[in-house]
């Protein structure tokens, strides 16, 4: 997360995003693919690198997004609905890979980046928007 601050200042907030969850893309897909053993691993540690820097990216946007008078207000919501992402999403992880394997694991984490991205474009272009 200390890395990616100067990154955010220089690239842009949502230039990050995109390329993160991008790289999350890739991650899950090497997971996914998992030509050899050892292609996971570069999957998984680029997936949590990836994955390091989004929710405070997320939250230093929202000010910006929102206005300052609801930003904190956003925020609370924000991190209760990661709370409840993170469980609810890590038992229906769970719940697939007990009823159809554990192959279906990569696709599940490529889905659940892709439908991300596509989730933090609409809010991009709702953003851009003027009210």
């Amino acid at each position: 997360r200390i890395l990616f601050g100067p990154v955010a200042e220089r690239v842009g907030i949502d230039r990050l995003s995109r390329l993160a969850m991008l790289g999350l893309m890739g991650g899950a897909a090497l997971i996914w693919w998992n030509v050899a053993g050892v292609s996971s691993f570069p999957g998984l540690a680029l997936m949590g690198l990836s994955m390091s820097c989004l929710f405070p990216l997320a939250v230093s946007a929202t000010p910006k997004r929102v206005g300052g008078r609801h930003a904190a207000n956003v925020i609370g919501f924000q991190i209760a609905a990661a709370g409840l992402g993170f469980a609810l999403l890590s038992a229906l992880g769970g719940v697939l890979a007990e009823n159809m394997g554990l192959e279906i694991i990569g696709p599940f984490l490529l889905a659940g980046s892709a439908v991300m991205f596509l989730l933090h474009e609409i809010v991009a272009r709702c953003s851009a928007q003027p009210a």
